[in-house]
């Protein structure tokens, strides 16, 4: 990919400054490719933030905003690209002599070691996610429509020395039509309109994975699908299900405790007990670990038999749609107390609203069933979330609400199950934010509205 010298050098020059206001600034340089030159500037502070590894290669070329700001983090890739790994691998090890040409038994670091494994990312946009995927396989396709971004996407494969990708523009349907069976199909479809639009509904996706359903799985033994984050992930199983998909596993990623992605986990159901053993990530090394005696359901593959792994930085919460249908949330039948520990689940764990599995496994109890905030009488450092202990508890009584904040003047404000929202509570109770105390209005299972104040 030809970059001028004159461009090059403008970016190296500029590259931490303001791109806006250089955007606006007269130049004097007649040779510099400005928008590209703006691109490449805030690709990169992206990049410093969300690819760091990519940010150290001075060859890498980033896109337009909008695909930077879209693409996956390197966090999240990583995750992705370990998931598949471990996946793939239980697959070749389950069928010795499957279609995909695998051996079986391969226990090497990568399946990308093993002989025949492949990827075909049908939706490739930038690249981030295939990137860190495709060392893990033998042989990788990228597929995308955009010729610019295959350009781009081929230009930092040769940067960051992935020789055995290749690199095909072409719509993702008529591509499916004519290629090969694979090991694994990942896709990441678009999720706006026509008119820019944020869609989540995965009927509204692009390409349309319903409709794909029966070649996608006549062409793979592993099929990844990224969704919304903001996506019904129920409804979602049921819907693809319906369609004759088997959904093994759903991952619901967070990073930073902000909820990333939503990773579907699909193969058929000659291979569905052996993907069941294959649980996502366990905390810091990401290595699946089987899924202890499953259930009834989980070994014949009924619907509510799908894995769920809560991953946040590193955190790995693990559960069974059975079990956790099976599993009610233990409610806090007396006030909350000061000295109790309080816990907040973190952004994954929210979101599958597994709560009734905290409760079981780690024997916290619900202060209602719908305050998402627990309480124990001990500390648990291994709590998938944050963890405080209460200093006071005090209701909405005047008396009692200037006893129990004395001596606060700031704090940091959260309501759970409460008719106020943080901005209207921080006015009423005259507090400026921030500060060591974190109080949390919320509403206990008989409706009395109670203020816990806390320190992390």
């Amino acid at each position: 990919m030809y970059i001028n010298n004159d461009t090059l050098r403008f970016i190296a020059e500029h590259r931490n400054d303001n791109v806006p206001q250089l955007a606006l600034a007269a130049h004097n340089s007649p040779n510099v490719d400005l928008p590209f030159a703006l691109d490449q500037i805030a690709g990169w502070q992206t990049a410093c933030r969300k690819l760091p590894s990519w940010a150290k290669n001075p060859n890498i070329v980033y896109p337009p905003h909008l695909s930077m700001e879209q693409c996956s983090s390197q966090t999240t890739a990583e995750y992705k690209a370990n998931v598949a790994w471990r996946l793939v691998n239980d697959i070749q090890q389950a069928t010795p002599n499957n279609s995909e040409g695998g051996k079986g038994n391969c226990d090497k670091k990568q399946v990308g070691e093993c002989e025949h494994t492949s990827l075909a990312d049908l939706t490739g946009g930038f690249g981030v996610d295939f990137v860190f995927m495709a060392p893990h396989f033998a042989q990788a396709t990228y597929v995308e429509r955009q010729s610019k971004l295959c350009q781009l996407v081929q230009n930092n494969l040769n940067a960051l020395d992935i020789g055995h990708a290749e690199v095909v523009c072409a719509e993702a349907e008529s591509h499916l039509k004519t290629m090969e069976r694979v090991s694994c199909i990942y896709l990441d479809p678009a999720r706006r309109d026509k008119n820019g639009g944020k869609t989540v509904l995965i009927e509204h996706c692009s390409p349309d994975i319903l409709q794909l359903l029966p070649m996608l799985l006549a062409k793979c033994g592993l099929l990844m699908v990224k969704l919304s984050p903001m996506l019904h992930w129920q409804l979602a199983i049921a819907q693809l299900q319906e369609h004759g998909a088997w959904v093994s596993q759903l991952h619901i990623v967070s990073a930073k405790n902000e909820c990333k992605e939503l990773l579907f986990l699909i193969t058929d159901r000659q291979n569905h007990a052996q993907c069941l053993s294959q649980a996502a990530a366990q905390s810091g090394q990401l290595h699946p670990t089987p899924l202890e005696n499953p259930t009834p359901q989980q070994a014949t593959g009924t619907a509510n038999s799908t894995h769920i792994t809560c991953y946040n930085d590193g955190n790995s919460f693990q559960y069974s749609l059975a079990e956790a249908d099976a599993t009610p949330q233990t409610i806090l039948q007396t006030p909350p107390q000061a000295g109790m520990y309080l816990f907040e689940p973190n952004a994954s764990i929210m979101k599958a609203g597994c709560f009734g599995m905290l409760c079981s496994r780690l024997g916290v109890q619900a202060i209602a069933p719908n305050s998402h905030l627990f309480v124990a009488n001990n500390d648990l450092p291994d709590f998938p979330g944050r963890r405080f202990k209460l200093v006071a508890t005090t209701s909405f009584n005047k008396r009692h609400l200037k006893a129990a904040l004395q001596g606060i003047s700031k704090a940091n404000i959260a309501t759970r199950n409460f008719p106020l929202k943080p901005e209207a509570l921080r006015k009423k109770l005259r507090l400026k934010d921030g500060g060591e105390h974190f109080l949390f209005a919320t509403t206990d299972a008989q409706g009395k509205h109670w203020l816990l104040v806390a320190k992390g």
